[in-house]
C-alpha cells in the first residue's frame, strides 16, 4: 500500500540514543519526504542538539515543522514504580504538546517510532492523542519470552499481558508494529481478531559505503595482521564488554586479537576503562577505544576494520539488536549470547557463534573459530545474504508506510 501524497504526519521521537533517531526515525523521514507527505516532528531540545539529529535533519523536507516539548528525566536501572511514574509524567507532557500542535495544525496520523518510553502509561491511561489516529513501533514487549523459549519466567508476565490487551483495545490505534518476529508470531496466535492491529516491521541495520580494510585500520592505528572484534553503538556494561575484556586477559590464545570499542560510553563504561587490568590492554594496543558518536563515515570505517562483531549482551538483554543487523549488512559474522532473540536468530540463520559470555574459554573458542577461515565461514556468508534480504530497511519502511495508511480497527476485549 502506498503512502498518500500530501498526508499530514506528526512524528514523535524525544530521544536520540540507540537507534531511535539514527535508524528508525531517519528512514521513515526519508520515505515520507520521498512520498511528498507533510512532515511534522515533535522532539526535545536535548535530542535536537545531539549529533544523531543531524542524520534526521539531512532527510527532512524543507517544509517540515519541528516542535519541542520536555520529558521527565530518563529513569534507568530503577524500580518499576519509578519507571511507571516517569512514563505517566511523559504521557501528560506529550498530551499537552500534541493538543497545542493540533490546535494550530491539521494532523492526519501520528507515528511514534519507538513507543516503549510511554507504552505502560498508554496501556493504563489510553491514547494521549485524543481523537487523532496513531500507529507506533513497540521495540521490546516482554510477556511472551518465557512462552517462546527466549527468556525466563517472570511474575510480571501476566500483568504485562493484560496491559498489552488494553493497548490493542484503544480505538484510535491503527497499527502496532513490532520488530520481534517471535512476538509477532506469538501475538497472531494469541489475540484473535485484535491481532489484525499488529504488524511485523523487521529490524534492520544501516549500511553505507564499503571502505578498504587497510585504509580503515591505518586510520584507527590497528595492525593489518590483527584480528579485530568490534563492539559498536551505545557502550554500556549490559553489552557484555567487561566479560569480553576478561576473556582477552585470561585466554593466551587471543594474543593477536584486538577489541575495537566504537560508540558513546556510559559513565559505568568510562569507569571500567580506568581499571588497571583494562589500562594494560590499552597500553598493549589490544584495546582500541573510539569513544564518540559515529556518523555514517565513522560507522563504515569501524565495520571495515572488523573481522567479527560482538553482540553477546548480558544483564537480561532478550530483545533485538540493531548492531546484529548492521553486522549482517556489512557481511560480518557475530558472537552472540546463547539466550534471547539475538541468540535465537544467530542459531536459526547460522550467523556466527553463540556463547555464555561469562565463560572466557567459550568466548575465546568462538573468536578463534570465526577468525580461523574454516569452511564453515562460506556457509555463514550465504546465510548473511539470506538474512539481509528478510531483515532490510526496505521491508521495515514498507511496513511503516502501510501502518500510516491503515484505518483504525475498533475491537473490544
Amino acid at each position: 500500500m502506498s503512502l498518500r501524497e500530501g498526508k499530514k504526519v506528526l512524528l514523535i521521537e524525544p530521544f536520540s540514543t540507540g537507534h531511535h533517531m539514527a535508524l528508525y526515525l531517519r528512514h521513515i523521514v526519508q520515505e515520507l519526504a520521498y512520498k511528498k507527505a507533510q512532515v511534522m516532528l515533535l522532539t526535545t531540545e536535548e535530542a535536537y542538539g545531539d549529533a544523531a539529529y543531524q542524520l534526521v535533519q539531512n532527510e527532512l523536507p524543507s517544509s517540515a515543522q519541528v516542535f519541542f516539548f520536555k520529558t521527565a528525566p530518563q529513569a534507568a536501572n530503577c524500580c518499576k514504580i519509578l519507571l511507571l511514574k516517569s512514563q505517566i509524567t511523559n504521557w501528560i507532557k506529550l498530551r499537552k504538546a500534541v493538543q497545542k500542535i493540533s490546535f494550530h495544525n491539521s494532523i492526519d496520523i501520528i507515528y511514534v517510532p519507538t513507543v516503549d518510553w510511554i507504552v505502560k502509561a498508554v496501556e493504563l491511561l489510553g491514547s494521549p492523542f485524543g481523537h487523532l489516529p496513531f500507529s507506533a513501533l513497540f521495540i521490546s514487549p516482554k510477556h511472551h519470552r518465557f512462552a517462546c523459549g527466549i527468556g525466563s519466567r517472570r511474575w510480571s508476565n501476566f500483568i504485562y499481558e493484560q496491559l498489552f490487551q488494553r493497548l490493542l483495545n484503544i480505538p484510535t490505534l491503527n497499527r502496532l508494529l513490532v520488530i520481534d518476529e517471535t512476538f509477532y508470531e506469538f501475538a497472531k496466535n494469541r489475540y484473535g481478531r485484535r491481532s489484525a492491529k499488529i504488524a511485523f516491521a523487521p529490524d534492520f541495520g544501516s549500511v553505507g559505503r564499503r571502505v578498504d580494510r587497510l585504509t580503515a585500520r591505518r586510520r584507527l592505528n590497528i595492525s593489518f595482521k590483527s584480528k579485530v572484534v568490534l563492539v559498536y553503538g551505545g557502550l554500556s556494561r549490559k553489552k557484555g564488554i567487561e566479560e569480553l575484556l576478561y576473556a582477552m586477559e585470561r585466554e593466551s590464545e587471543l594474543g593477536q586479537a584486538v577489541i575495537l570499542l566504537a560508540g558513546r560510553p556510559s559513565e559505568g563504561m568510562r569507569r571500567l576503562l580506568q581499571k588497571p587490568n583494562v589500562v594494560r590492554l590499552l597500553q598493549q594496543k589490544r584495546l582500541v577505544p573510539q569513544l564518540h558518536f559515529h556518523d555514517s563515515d565513522d560507522q563504515d570505517e569501524v565495520f571495515a576494520a572488523a573481522d567479527v562483531v560482538w553482540v553477546a549482551y548480558t544483564g537480561g538483554s532478550y530483545g533485538s539488536s540493531g548492531v546484529l543487523h548492521q553486522a549482517v549488512g556489512y557481511g560480518l559474522p557475530v558472537i552472540a549470547g546463547e539466550t534471547g532473540l539475538v541468540g535465537m536468530l544467530v542459531k536459526r540463520f547460522n550467523l556466527g557463534a553463540t556463547v555464555d559470555p561469562r565463560k572466557p574459554s567459550e568466548v575465546a573458542e568462538a573468536i578463534l573459530y570465526l577468525l580461523s577461515g574454516r569452511p564453515m565461514m562460506g556457509d555463514v556468508q550465504g546465510n548473511l545474504a539470506a538474512f539481509r534480504y528478510k531483515y532490510s530497511a526496505r521491508e521495515h519502511v514498507s511496513a511503516v508506510a502501510d501502518a500510516l495508511e491503515a484505518s483504525s480497527t475498533r475491537q473490544t476485549i
